[in-house]
């Protein structure tokens, strides 16, 4: 079973680094104006759509995964709240150019591939318009140790610096390419849950009893453990 598999089957609504407090604090220092046309990539299971939702914003939000997306539906209905969800791929966002004033992600360019999807994410925003990507990064020069276990667990292709990551948006045309926030992914592990309990998530009823769900759980923490001193993430924010 992979990462990705995983947190669709526990229905996790807050895997990305820093958790859900790491999406209200943001939101509280770059907040997104009410009846913003807003594009979430990778919404998981909705838990951030449908907040923006719930704060007057017109909310597209995409994700490859069918699971996932049953569950963010199923979400928005109990809460109430109105998101267009699209099954799609971030490396070809099945949308017009020009058509949104926000593209909002958190963890997602990563698993992506990143140079398609950063391309697509400008490709979609209005002239003017605000990309929120929050993603891991390295805090140092990534030994093949670390990228070869990074590739195994999450399936990534590489793994950029917080300078890397910021060439990145800016060869893809981004301005004003900013890093806000950054810190270390061990910090604040395990306390999110407790802080911002999800009385959304709606985990797959054989999960107690998946055994590879679990052992995949435990290769996350054991990475953590491992890493956790050397791999970041920040919040990096852009304008078209």
């Amino acid at each position: 079973m992979d990462y990705l598999e995983m947190l669709a089957k526990l229905g996790v609504g807050n895997a990305h680094p820093g958790g859900y407090g790491a999406t209200l604090e943001q939101l509280k220092h770059w907040p997104i104006a009410p009846g913003s046309r807003v594009l979430e990539v990778g919404c998981g299971t909705g838990r951030t759509a449908c907040h923006l939702a719930r704060n007057g914003c017109v909310v597209t939000a995409l994700d490859f995964r069918e699971d996932m997306l049953a569950k963010a539906v199923k979400r928005a209905a109990e809460e109430g709240v109105s998101v267009h969800f699209v099954q799609g791929d971030a490396r070809r966002l099945p949308f017009a150019a020009h058509g949104f004033d926000v593209v909002f992600l958190e963890s997602v360019t990563l698993f992506a591939g990143v140079y398609e999807p950063v391309k697509e994410y400008y490709r979609v925003l209005k002239s003017g318009g605000a990309l929120y990507d929050r993603e891991m990064m390295a805090l140092n020069l990534p030994s093949p140790e670390l990228l070869y276990e990074a590739k195994d667990l999450y399936g990534f292709d590489m793994l950029p610096t917080q300078q890397e990551w910021l060439r990145i948006f800016e060869q893809a045309g981004f301005r004003e390419v900013l890093c806000w926030n950054p810190g270390k992914l061990s910090q604040k592990v395990g306390e999110d849950e407790s802080l911002y309990p999800d009385f959304g998530q709606t985990p797959d009823q054989d999960t107690l009893i998946n055994p590879e769900l679990w052992q995949t759980a435990l290769r996350y923490h054991q990475m953590i453990e491992k890493y956790g001193d050397d791999l970041g993430y920040g919040l990096f924010v852009s304008k078209k």
